[in-house]
């Protein structure tokens, strides 16, 4: 998105674009803001690496109505400690992937992501934790109607306490099993932790986000 930079304005029949190598948002909010209308067919949206995602960059791209796919696979230098998926965005967004690592909580509205069957989100349960989500409610219980496959989540650790991670899980998987659809759940610790830590270890952070 660098290399594109600001002034460049997407073909209007593109239907997917990828992009492989570290990305900034502002970059694309730039050419979504200046002509939307050129992306009116954008269906796939996959973005291996950013360096920041902003509320605003979520709901700018939660606005594209064709978009079924969208992948933000790494935050790099995340800012904003929390990021809201909100009931009027994401319509017809199948496969919704956000990776936003340890610095951000990210929550659902009722009514957010309506049609998504696979969903791909982190928690970083440090920073959740101390802006007073204690109870780790994400949104997740009497929502997200349409996930039919499965949920995976990455846990970020790095931090926090050992129990505080492990009562982050429990809740996050209380709230996943209650779901109507049984969907499959994956939560992948980071840092793992070992078997037999204690309650009140620190859970190291990872060297890479």
């Amino acid at each position: 998105m660098d290399l594109l930079g600001e002034r460049w304005l997407p073909p209007v029949h593109l239907r997917r674009f990828v992009s492989s190598m570290p990305s900034q948002l502002s970059a694309l909010r730039g050419w979504i803001k200046r002509d939307p209308s050129h992306l009116s067919n954008l269906s796939e949206l996959i973005l291996s690496s950013v360096k920041d995602v902003q509320q605003d960059d979520v709901e700018i791209i939660g606005g594209l109505l064709c978009l079924r796919r969208l992948f933000i696979i790494t935050s790099t230098d995340q800012t904003q400690r929390l990021l809201v998926i909100r009931a009027d965005g994401f319509r017809c967004t199948v496969d919704f992937r956000l990776d936003c690592g340890s610095a951000t909580q990210i929550l659902f509205e009722p009514g957010a992501l309506p049609r998504a069957v696979r969903v791909w989100f982190s928690l970083g349960v440090r920073v959740t934790k101390e802006d007073g989500n204690r109870g780790f409610d994400l949104g997740l219980q009497g929502n997200l109607f349409s996930l039919r496959e499965f949920v995976s989540v990455y846990m970020y650790c790095g931090g926090a306490r050992v129990g505080e991670a492990k009562e982050a899980e429990a809740a996050v998987r209380r709230a996943l099993e209650a779901h109507p659809s049984h969907p499959r759940i994956y939560i992948q610790m980071r840092p793992h932790i070992a078997k037999g830590a204690h309650d009140d270890d620190l859970c190291e952070d990872e060297e890479e986000n």
